[in-house]
């Protein structure tokens, strides 16, 4: 499967799981990659041309802004559930029930613990590991390399936004064959140019404004893969079958209809306020007038009443004659107001993640295991994640471990090895073929037990297990002993 260039237009969600309309478009596919992340900073409908022809495709209004957006807490919600905590440098459990953001199985290697503890460490991956989620949340797709950083003799992560993976071969379970990576680059020499690099299990080709294209006067722009396989992971957020996935956010139209009303309601207020006061009299001065004067005594004051500004602060006044009256349209309310009501409380059940700590608060006394039950919902939502992250990570710490044990043997690292770098030793390219780098990585709470309930949990196991062992055997044991049953004395 295959992912090549082509022009398109906006997409609110991927409605291909083939695949087959997706791999023909790759500029419509950025567009969608950019559109998420407006969404994402909060930054959605500000360039007014670029987003006309969206607002003009979906029949929205066309002053509509992001007045309400839940996307922003969304992502960050999954960036610090999916691996919460801390990471440690041996890839060990930490003391005093701190918790690991990435918890490894007790039955893993503990010489791949080692090296995979200091792949975090070089990879600082205490902060990637969000940044890894924060991409893949708020666009759907994500893709970590392995880079083989031979002149430091290291081997660490690089996280990368999915628009700059062109080109993207899987196979049916999800494994990267090949892949080029495209973006706009700059030399203080030649200026700005086109970076491109095409990746398979045989071949690695470098290009510069589509030409093979030497960078390092060691390294040939077209050389064999040394590894033997495509050292990238691409990891969707919700996989729904197709090469790309779907971001946290679900039901845009919804969303894009709640900002379009309120958009509308708000601009219809403003007119209102803006609207002219009925007054009768004569010689009646307007509020331009009063605050004219009252900015000349304050020299404080910003802004001025004959430029731009002069109708924020001024009031409409229509003079009439003897006997009216003053009038004001009042500000729209009811159906309106009750209707965006109802559409955020829709938004807010389509996503109960965004309700989940409210809800946890709202109870006085909740345990870790009460609290998951409580919010069982986003337990489905936050599992489902994990899954493809969990799935994607083993993977990209697989490749790392194998190519970090073949520097370090083949002396490319040098012939003094660093104690850092001798963790590596033990692997090499051929260690994923004997079951080596097996590993997994073990659940965790949607919400930890505090220290407390881990004790009672402990005491409560040791309690279990103690009536457990009076019970065992063909006869009762009382404390690990023997204990027969009486039966009734002959006559």
């Amino acid at each position: 499967m295959a992912t090549l260039a082509a022009a398109g237009a906006f997409k609110r969600v991927w409605s291909d799981p083939g695949g087959e309309y997706g791999r023909g478009e790759f500029v419509q596919r950025l567009t969608h990659y950019q559109h998420l992340w407006a969404r994402y900073k909060n930054s959605i409908f500000e360039d007014q041309l670029f987003w006309a022809a969206y607002r003009r495709q979906y029949g929205m209004y066309r002053h509509t802004r992001s007045v309400y957006n839940p996307v922003t807490r969304l992502v960050d919600f999954y960036a610090g559930i999916i691996y919460p905590g801390v990471l440690s440098t041996d890839g060990r459990r930490l003391p005093d029930g701190v918790q690991l953001a990435i918890p490894l199985a007790e039955d893993i290697a503990p010489e791949l613990r080692l090296a995979i503890g200091q792949l975090w460490q070089w990879s600082n991956w205490q902060t990637g590991k969000s940044l890894f989620v924060r991409y893949g949340s708020a666009l759907g797709d994500v893709a970590v390399e392995v880079v083989d950083e031979v002149d430091r003799g290291k081997v660490t992560f690089d996280i990368l936004r999915p628009e700059l993976v062109k080109e993207l071969e899987l196979d049916g379970t999800g494994n990267v064959k090949a892949y080029t990576l495209e973006w706009q680059a700059h030399d203080r020499e030649a200026g700005d140019y086109l970076y491109a690099k095409r990746v398979d299990d045989a071949m690695i080709a470098e290009y510069r404004d589509g030409e093979l294209y030497q960078y390092d006067e060691n390294i040939p722009a077209e050389r064999a893969n040394p590894y033997g396989f495509a050292p990238l992971v691409w990891c969707k957020h919700r996989d729904e079958g197709g090469d790309h996935g779907e971001p946290a956010i679900r039901n845009l139209t919804r969303i894009d209809e709640l900002n379009g009303l309120a958009s509308h309601a708000y601009d219809r207020a403003h007119d209102i306020l803006n609207s002219p006061v009925l007054f009768s009299g004569e010689n009646i001065g307007t509020l331009t007038d009063a605050v004219t004067n009252t900015k000349k005594a304050d020299p404080y004051a910003t802004g001025s009443l004959t430029g731009g500004n002069a109708g924020r602060e001024s009031v409409k006044i229509l003079k009439s004659g003897p006997g009216g009256t003053v009038a004001t349209i009042d500000l729209p309310e009811g159906e309106v107001l009750s209707h965006i009501d109802r559409l955020i409380a829709g938004v807010e059940q389509d996503h109960p993640e965004l309700s989940m700590y409210e809800q946890l608060r709202a109870q006085a006394q909740v345990t870790g295991p009460g609290a998951e039950k409580l919010v069982g919902d986003t337990v489905t939502y936050v599992i489902d994640a994990r899954a493809n992250y969990d799935t994607q990570s083993i993977k990209l710490h697989q490749m790392a471990v194998a190519i970090g044990g073949w520097r370090a043997n083949t002396g490319a690292w040098g012939r003094q090895l660093t104690s850092q770098q001798r963790v590596f030793a033990p692997f090499d390219l051929t260690s994923y073929n004997r079951g080596e780098l097996d590993f997994e990585i073990t659940p965790r709470p949607l919400v930890p037990m505090s220290r407390m309930e881990a004790m009672q949990l402990e005491q409560m196991e040791m309690s279990i297990e103690l009536q457990r062992s009076m019970n065992s055997g063909d006869g009762l044991t009382q404390l690990g002993a023997p204990f027969a049953v009486p039966t009734e004395p002959e006559r």
